[in-house]
């Protein structure tokens, strides 16, 4: 098991995305108790009652933390944790409908960037990275612009 990596999920929506991601990259996986997971023995499953308050335990324990809910949810509960880029954990924000994985925090330097491509890469998300020396386009369409000019 991972343990430098955790995948915390609080509703049943997300528990399976959420287990997908914790057994393909052998990570803990932690749930809010009130989640029903249907399988009788959690065994290596950690439980949770309040998600602020266990990220606050748990936030600096790890070097990669991965959020199966909203990103507003995730901004709230990591905000009063956050310490400096270079000690701050990489987060990842996917959403319960598996669209996306978001590079959320320390994306560069922290390693979230790397992150969210690997989660992308056992769930299908379109990974979602803002860090502009890595958020290269793939794409340039140049019909009306300049030569030479940026663009969207």
């Amino acid at each position: 098991m991972n343990r430098d990596l955790a995948v915390l999920v609080i509703t049943p929506e997300g528990f399976s995305i959420g287990k997908t991601i914790a057994l393909e990259l052998k990570a803990e996986l932690h749930i809010r108790q009130a989640v029903e997971t249907g399988v009788t023995e959690d065994t290596g499953i950690e439980k949770f009652l309040s998600l602020g308050e266990h990220v606050k335990r748990i936030f600096s324990r790890y070097r990669g933390l991965v959020f199966v809910m909203s990103l507003g949810i995730v901004n709230r509960v990591i905000a009063p944790c956050l310490k400096d880029k270079h000690t701050d954990p990489a987060v990842v924000t996917v959403d319960e409908a598996g669209r996306f994985a978001i590079s959320t925090l320390s994306g560069h330097e922290g390693g979230a960037n790397e992150l969210a491509y690997l989660v992308s890469s056992v769930t299908g998300a379109e990974p979602v990275v803002t860090t502009a020396s890595e958020a290269n386009r793939l794409y340039i369409c140049g019909i009306g612009c300049k030569r030479g000019e940026e663009g969207w």
